[in-house]
């Protein structure tokens, strides 16, 4: 992004939009890093109005322990070798004399350690971005530059010590220094005249990337939920008709590694919680003993469904998607033809289409850079890895409802707090749309805040039945006063539709808080119809969304659950 182009951004008229703040820990000049990120922070928020506040210069770490991190959604912080010591700049005359660089060394050691207390102080509050040294060590040994230096394999040993910390600690995110060298290349990133002018060390190009990478870290797109593949030169090299199970390749041996690469990376991310499907023209007799092969880095199980017959892709793509009751805004679609692809784009525009090339390696590492940049999640959690096989166990469902529900042993476990840690809640409320009582998203300091209230009320709502457990799936956030409560947010994973848990968790709150009505802050988006049929099963008006309770028990329909989980009269 260039400069202007930043400042028109920022500039641009966003009267009426919710306004918010995030931090930049920097102790350089912020100019233009804060620009570059509001700006990528702006573009990735478009419906907000977003500000960048800074730190005073010259002392990070001691802003960082000073700064209160109520208020801000955010914080990126960017540590240079300065930071830790002012003798690893040029802007202070500290002396790199030989006898010196023990004591750096030492000071380096105590100020990550405080980095560390005010990081973790901050990270208990909202999401916070750390960028390790961008800029060179200045030359505190004389040796020659292929050869590094004890003293510097010691600071840099502390300092990826440091990262591993951060890698590791809920809501922090640490920026790979491998994508970073990738937009910015090291040589060209310090502007020596504008450090020594200005305390401005970074030339414009690097602080754009920079930013527009911390701005990725503290407002991700939400990941995708499923990938639909091909099999034919996709999933192996051949086609299988022609070949038969056993032709197939996807080893180097086989000249086909490309393909064996392809299946690792779908597997890792079926163990992620990703779900997997498969669209293919071909004998579904043939693509089952295919699919059973030992050798295959995928496992079977890992796909469902498959859908392997003679008609377009587009139909397969449309029963893959119900079967996984997912939107094609959060599906990926891979193919070698771009004919298929093209096809299926049409019939969903929503849906990605990416295209694999058999016959160009390089392309290969572009497609997992996509796919990470679209799956990739700051935390793979205990739900996520059980989405398949609930996937699986929902598509069982047959047409006679009580009777099959009866059978499941079903059994809700609610949780009644007012828990702000409660990461998995946090995450389900801001990325689910279709059973999301009226679309809106909390940040951290939000979520914090309406917590804090004593009213108020954190229900969260895990799942088992026979097949198995499907983790923690469902959240509600309200408040309740006197013999009334009102519910302000409620999110249900599609995982866990047509099992009547929802009309269960109003039972719930009915008994435990001992309301006699509750009200639902319902507003209508494009994709929360499960929500508005929801209400119109218990006759609950869009316009006045309120039950009583004697309306509630004439209306719920008859559940099927563990007793014990249940009021007497429901």
């Amino acid at each position: 992004m260039k400069l202007r182009e930043a400042l028109e951004i920022i500039h641009s008229d966003r009267s009426g939009a919710a306004q918010i703040q995030y931090l930049l820990g920097f102790s350089a000049t912020p100019n233009p890093l804060q620009t570059f990120l509001q700006a990528f922070l702006l573009t990735r928020q478009s419906s907000l109005a977003v500000g960048v506040d800074t730190l005073p210069y010259g002392d990070l770490i001691g802003a960082l322990e000073g700064r209160d991190p109520n208020g801000y959604a955010g914080a990126a912080i960017v540590v240079e070798w300065y930071d830790l010591d002012p003798r690893l700049g040029f802007r202070r005359l500290g002396g790199w004399a030989r006898s010196a660089i023990p004591d750096i060394v030492a000071t380096v050691q105590q100020n990550l350690q405080r980095l560390r207390a005010a990081i973790q102080r901050l990270a208990a509050a909202m999401p916070v971005a750390i960028s390790l040294p961008t800029l060179p060590l200045p030359p505190i040994s004389i040796t020659a530059p292929p050869q590094a230096h004890e003293y510097e394999a010691k600071l840099w040993t502390e300092a990826w010590t440091f990262a591993g910390w951060c890698a590791s600690r809920r809501n922090v995110r640490l920026l790979n220094p491998a994508d970073l060298d990738r937009d910015s290349p090291t040589a060209a990133r310090f502007d020596f005249r504008a450090e020594l002018g200005q305390g401005s060390p970074y030339k414009l190009a690097h602080a754009s990337a920079l930013a527009e990478l911390l701005s990725r870290l503290l407002a991700p797109e939400p990941a995708l939920k499923g990938l639909i593949t091909d099999l034919d030169d996709t999933l192996w090299k051949g086609l299988l008709g022609e070949v038969g199970p056993a032709g197939v390749a996807f080893t180097l041996q086989g000249g086909a590694q490309i393909h064996g690469l392809y299946q690792q990376f779908l597997q890792s991310l079926a163990e992620r919680g990703v779900l997997l499907a498969i669209a293919t023209k071909n004998d579904p007799a043939l693509v089952d003993q295919a699919l059973a092969r030992p050798d295959l880095l995928v496992t079977k199980d890992s796909f469902f469904p498959v859908e392997a017959h003679w008609g377009p892709k587009s139909e397969s793509v449309e029963r893959i998607l119900n079967a996984w009751n997912v939107g094609p805004e959060a599906v990926a679609f891979i193919d070698d033809s771009p004919m298929e692809a093209a096809e299926v784009q049409s019939r969903f525009p929503e849906l990605r289409c990416l295209r694999f090339t058999a016959n160009d390696p390089s392309h290969l590492l572009q497609l997992f850079d996509t796919l990470r940049q679209w799956y990739g999640k700051s935390a793979i959690r205990a739900e996520d890895r059980l989405r398949v096989e609930s996937v699986r166990n929902a598509a069982s469902l047959d047409a006679s409802r009580d009777g099959f529900l009866a059978t499941l042993q079903s059994r809700v476990t609610f949780h009644l707090s007012r828990d702000s840690g409660d990461d998995r809640a946090f995450e389900l409320l801001n990325k689910t749309n279709q059973f999301n009582l009226n679309g809106r998203r909390l940040t951290l300091p939000d979520w914090a805040r309406i917590l804090a209230d004593p009213e108020a009320f954190l229900l969260t709502v895990e799942y088992t039945d026979k097949f198995g457990s499907l983790g923690k799936i469902a959240v509600i956030i309200g408040h309740s006063r006197g013999a009334s409560a009102t519910i302000e947010y409620w999110a249900l994973s599609c995982r866990a539709f047509s099992r009547r848990i929802e009309h269960a968790t109003l039972a719930h709150l009915f008994d435990r808080l001992g309301v006699e009505a509750i009200a639902l802050d319902y507003a209508p988006t494009d994709r929360n119809g499960p929500v508005r049929e929801f209400l119109a099963g218990l006759e609950i008006s869009p316009k006045e969304p309120v039950i009583s309770l004697s309306a509630f028990e004439a209306r719920c329909p008859h559940l099927q659950f563990v007793p014990e989980d249940f009021p007497a009269h429901v």
